[in-house]
């Protein structure tokens, strides 16, 4: 997808797409989880749960950057 999951929690607001969406159980709706990129290219996602939300996509943030990824 490379969005992050914040991005995608948005997106479930929407009417229209939330009931097809809400019943899928593996696609999480909240925020936490980003893509990872690696000299543009999308290579894969890290999610983190356990805090609250904005502490979450900040430990991801963090994480990446530390192992050498691009920034979100």
């Amino acid at each position: 997808m490379g969005k992050t999951t914040k991005a995608f929690m948005g997106r479930m607001q929407d009417p229209a797409l939330a009931g097809g969406l809400a019943s899928r159980t593996k696609l999480p709706a909240w925020e936490g989880g980003q893509p990872i990129r690696l000299n543009g290219a999308l290579v894969g996602g890290m999610g983190v749960s356990g805090a609250s939300g904005h502490q979450d996509s900040d430990c991801v943030a963090v994480a990446l950057a530390t192992l050498g990824f691009d920034p979100a």
